[in-house]
C-alpha cells in the first residue's frame, strides 16, 4: 500500500524536463527559468518548449496559428513575443485566443491576426468575439499525464478505502476464529472433566 502511495507522489512531483528545441536558443535566467529565443527561424509550427520557459521569443517567423496545447505546460511564462508572424483569424488561432483569455497575466506582444473580413488590417486576437470560430472543431488536447495522475490517485483512494478495511476485517476474523477455538477447547475440557468425575 505504501508503495502505491509513494509511486503516486513520485509521478505527480517529478518535473517533465524538456530539452531546448534545436530550432531555438535557450539561456538561463538565474533561478527564475529559461529565456527561449525562437525568433527569425522561418518556423511554421511552435516546437515543444521547456516547461521552465519564462521569456519566449517567436517573432519574425511563418506562424499562421498555434498548435492546441503547445503553451499549456508553460506555467512560468511571463513574456511572449508573436510579432511579425502571418497569424490568420481562422480555426488555427482558436487555441491561442482561449490561451490568451486564460493567461491575461502574461505580457504578450504582436498577438494580431488577419482574416477574410479585414485582410489588410490586423485584428488583436484578444478582441475577437469567438463568433468567428463557430465552425471550428474543439481544440482541447487530451492531457495524458493528467489522466495518468488521476488514475493513480483513484488507485490510491481504492487501496485506502477497500484494501485497508479488508485487512482490518481479516485481522478481526482471525481473532474471532482464535476465540472460537479457545472456547471450543474450554467446552471440551469441561465435558471431559465432568465425565471423569462421574466415572469416579
Amino acid at each position: 500500500m505504501n508503495l502505491v502511495i509513494l509511486a503516486t507522489l513520485l509521478i505527480c512531483c517529478i518535473p517533465d524536463a524538456k530539452p531546448c528545441p534545436s530550432s531555438c536558443d535557450c539561456s538561463l535566467l538565474g533561478n527564475e527559468g529559461l529565456r527561449v529565443d525562437c525568433s527569425s527561424r522561418w518556423l511554421k509550427e511552435v516546437p515543444t518548449l521547456p516547461d521552465k520557459t519564462v521569456l519566449l521569443y517567436l517573432q519574425n517567423n511563418m506562424l499562421t496559428g498555434i498548435q492546441a496545447g503547445r503553451f499549456d505546460r508553460l506555467h512560468c511564462l511571463q513574456s511572449l513575443d508573436l510579432s511579425q508572424n502571418p497569424l490568420s483569424c481562422d480555426c488555427d488561432i482558436v487555441y491561442l485566443k482561449h490561451w490568451l483569455d486564460d493567461n491575461a497575466n502574461v505580457s504578450v506582444t504582436g498577438a494580431t491576426c488577419k482574416g477574410p473580413a479585414s485582410p489588410e488590417t490586423p485584428t488583436t486576437i484578444t478582441q475577437l468575439s469567438g463568433n468567428e470560430f463557430a465552425g471550428c472543431r474543439s481544440t482541447n488536447p487530451i492531457d495524458c499525464w493528467g489522466l495518468l495522475r488521476i488514475d493513480l490517485i483513484m488507485l490510491g483512494v481504492f487501496v485506502l478505502l477497500v484494501l485497508i478495511p479488508v485487512a482490518y476485517l481479516y485481522s478481526i476474523s482471525k481473532r474471532l476464529a482464535c476465540c472460537v477455538a479457545m472456547t471450543m477447547d474450554t467446552v471440551l475440557y469441561r465435558r471431559t472433566t465432568v465425565r471423569r468425575l462421574k466415572s469416579q
